[in-house]
């Protein structure tokens, strides 16, 4: 949780969503997913928990209800996501070797940013929110 550093999120095969107290070494709350989660990121406000999984289907996971507000399922291979420092933006890293910029929270497409050839596995923003930066198969 970017606003509380004892609170940790896990994605998991089996269909869910785990919130911790690293405190503790509790599970706090437990949400079902629709399938095997690979990846997952905080909003900066703490209110949102995107998670995806292994068919493309992007979760949306209210943090104070522990319940999915909205799933999204995408036409393409979904590596990463990531919301801007702001919380306006989500971002994708895709297997088509683009990054994907969505208005948050209406999920619709703003940019689709080409940079590689290969698949972009990862990406991450810098501290201050201005620049970021993709990993690649092909670098």
């Amino acid at each position: 949780d970017p606003n509380h550093a004892d609170i940790l999120s896990t994605a998991s095969g089996d269909r869910t969503v785990r919130i911790w107290d690293t405190r503790t070494s509790t599970n706090t709350q437990t949400i079902r997913t629709n399938g095997e989660n690979i990846n997952i990121c905080w909003s900066p406000d703490s209110h949102t928990i995107a998670v995806g999984n292994k068919e493309d289907l992007i979760s949306l996971i209210d943090t104070r209800k522990f319940k999915t507000l909205k799933t999204t399922k995408f036409p393409f291979e979904v590596n990463e996501l990531s919301w801007n420092k702001k919380g306006d933006l989500f971002f994708l890293s895709t297997g088509q070797g683009t990054l994907e910029v969505m208005k948050y929270p209406e999920m619709s497409r703003v940019h689709s940013l080409t940079g590689h050839t290969g698949n972009c596995y990862c990406l991450d923003f810098d501290p201050t929110g201005r620049y970021f930066a993709a990993g690649s198969a092909d670098a």
